[in-house]
C-alpha cells in the first residue's frame, strides 16, 4: 500500500538513466521500442523511439545490468504483505496508514546484521540487514498525516521473524521477513527483513563493469 510506485521508480531509473552509461532491463523484460498505454501496446515514434534506442544501447556492461544479474533487484513490490483481511474497518485502515501502532510485544534482537537472500538457483547473496525495531520505526513515524478517524489505534502483539518467496530479476528467491501480529488480526502483517540494492552499485562478487562498447 504505502510505497506502491517503489517498484516503478526502479523501473524508471533504469529506464531514463540515473547516471551515465545506466539505462534499462534488456527487452527480454520490456521490448524499449515499446510504449504502453493503458492494455494497448504500441510502437515508439519520434523522441520516445531515440530514446529506447539509446536505452537499449547503453545496457550492456552497465552497472545496472551487473545489478540486474547479480544482485538482489525484486520485480514486485516488496514494501509490504499485509494479510487478505486488511482491513476490518476505515478505523483500522486510517489507524495504520496514520502509524497508530502501539507495540504491546518485544521486539527481536538480530544475532546477525546481514540476512541472506537465497536464489532458486542454490546462489546465495548476503546483504545488511533491517532489522524489527527499524521496520516499527518506519511504521510509525511522527509525521505521517492523518485524514480521519485519527483517534483510532491498533496493538501489535508479538513480532517474530519468518520467510517469504519474491520474485527477482534473478528469479525466485526466499528472503527473511519480520511478521507482526496485530490484535483483531489471525494472520500477520510482513516486511522484508532486507532490501532491494541500489541498481546502480555493483553487485557483491559481480566484478567490475564490462568498459564502453
Amino acid at each position: 500500500m504505502r510505497g506502491r510506485i517503489a517498484v516503478a521508480a526502479v523501473a524508471a531509473a533504469l529506464l531514463l538513466g540515473g547516471c551515465a552509461g545506466t539505462s534499462a532491463p534488456p527487452s527480454s523484460a520490456v521490448a524499449p521500442s515499446l510504449v504502453t498505454a493503458g492494455p494497448e501496446v504500441r510502437p515508439a515514434t519520434g523522441d520516445a523511439a531515440r530514446k529506447a534506442a539509446e536505452v537499449a544501447a547503453g545496457w550492456p556492461g552497465s552497472v545496472a545490468q551487473q545489478a540486474w544479474e547479480h544482485g538482489y533487484f525484486p520485480i514486485v513490490d516488496t514494501t509490504e504483505w499485509l494479510p487478505p483481511d486488511a482491513f476490518h474497518s476505515g478505523e483500522d485502515k486510517a489507524a495504520y496508514l496514520s502509524g497508530h501502532l502501539d507495540l504491546k510485544a518485544t521486539l527481536p534482537v538480530p544475532v546477525s546484521d546481514t540476512s541472506e537472500v537465497r536464489f532458486a538457483d542454490g546462489s546465495r547473496l548476503v546483504l545488511p540487514q533491517r532489522s524489527a525495531k527499524s521496520v516499527f520505526e518506519e511504521l510509525t513515524l511522527p509525521d505521517r498525516p492523518c485524514s480521519g478517524h485519527c483517534e483510532a489505534r491498533l496493538t501489535v502483539t508479538e513480532v517474530r521473524p519468518g520467510t517469504t518467496t519474491v520474485a527477482t530479476s534473478r528469479g525466485r528467491a526466499d528472503i527473511a521477513v519480520w511478521e507482526f501480529t496485530v490484535a483483531g488480526y489471525d494472520r500477520p502483517f510482513r516486511y522484508p527483513a532486507v532490501r532491494s540494492q541500489d541498481p546502480y552499485r555493483p553487485a557483491p562478487g559481480a566484478g567490475p563493469p564490462a568498459p564502453p562498447r
